[in-house]
């Protein structure tokens, strides 16, 4: 851990959340609980780290517990580079007070899998449908239309369809 301190008592920072050694599939959320606190004054953020490599900042759930929900999905690509990848992730969380005091939460690392083949989620079938007529790919429709799009999709155990984007 490293410790700075400014002023006054240094804040304290652990993940309790996940462990050591979990495992999570690349696509998946995972939920870092975080308890952090200061004895003297009050925290300005907790900052959770993929090794040194900021994610974002942590929300403060109520008296000294934090949740930080990073989407492997979303973060595999931020400003051209990237940020995770199958392997291990590095967790760490910063806690900063009111005094400018920072302290760091020790590393937890967590196994970054690749989706096995069998258990990648499929889009069944995708309708587009304006004014109860069904648009064929490459059709067209006027601007101002009410749309309706229906999409099925399917996952195999052991997983759920938590969400479907569209795309322009």
């Amino acid at each position: 851990s490293i410790v700075r301190v400014k002023t006054g008592e240094v804040p304290t920072v652990a993940i309790d959340s996940p462990a050591e050694t979990d495992s999570f599939y690349l696509g998946d959320l995972i939920e870092v609980e975080i308890t952090a606190g200061d004895s003297d004054g009050f925290l300005t953020q907790v900052l959770i780290y993929n090794g040194d490599t900021a994610l974002g900042f942590a929300q403060l759930l109520g008296g000294d517990e934090y949740r930080y929900t990073l989407d492997t999905k979303s973060l595999i690509s931020v400003e051209g580079s990237s940020v995770l990848a199958v392997g291990t992730i590095n967790l760490m969380a910063e806690a900063r007070d009111n005094s400018g005091n920072v302290v760091t939460s020790d590393f937890v690392a967590v196994d970054l899998q690749a989706r096995p083949a069998g258990e990648i989620p499929t889009v069944d079938s995708f309708t587009l449908n304006v004014g109860g007529s069904v648009i064929a790919s490459g059709g067209s429709f006027t601007s101002g239309e009410s749309l309706e799009i229906t999409v099925t999709a399917s996952d195999t155990a052991p997983g759920t369809i938590s969400y479907v984007e569209i795309f322009n």
